[in-house]
């Protein structure tokens, strides 16, 4: 429920979900060729849950820095300026690397 790890995750998600060569909507027309192999359709669906999870990922902290935002409405744009106004780089390494470990 860090607001910090939410950004990194949705922009690992985001980036991960870009190199994809097709779209979802692309996955899901190629799997009604019923002249696809099983190996071929299996894949296909392989990628698609991929992107499932990615999107369901993007969405569940893209709800965590809504909540953030919620919980403090007003940053001063000064505010951000400041090197320290998300921690430094080191503290927000840590956050994330605890998480990741969690």
């Amino acid at each position: 429920r860090d607001p910090t790890v939410a950004a990194v995750l949705i922009d690992v998600a985001v980036r991960e979900l870009a190199t994809y060569s097709t779209t979802s909507r692309e996955d899901e027309a190629a799997l009604v060729d019923a002249l696809l192999g099983e190996d071929v359709r299996l894949s296909i669906r392989f990628r698609v849950t991929q992107k499932r999870v990615l999107m369901q990922l993007i969405t569940d902290a893209a709800r965590v820095l809504d909540s953030a935002i919620e919980d403090h409405p007003t940053v001063e744009p000064a505010d951000l300026k400041s090197p320290t106004a998300l921690g430094t780089l080191a503290e927000r390494v840590d956050l994330f690397n605890t998480w990741a470990q969690s």
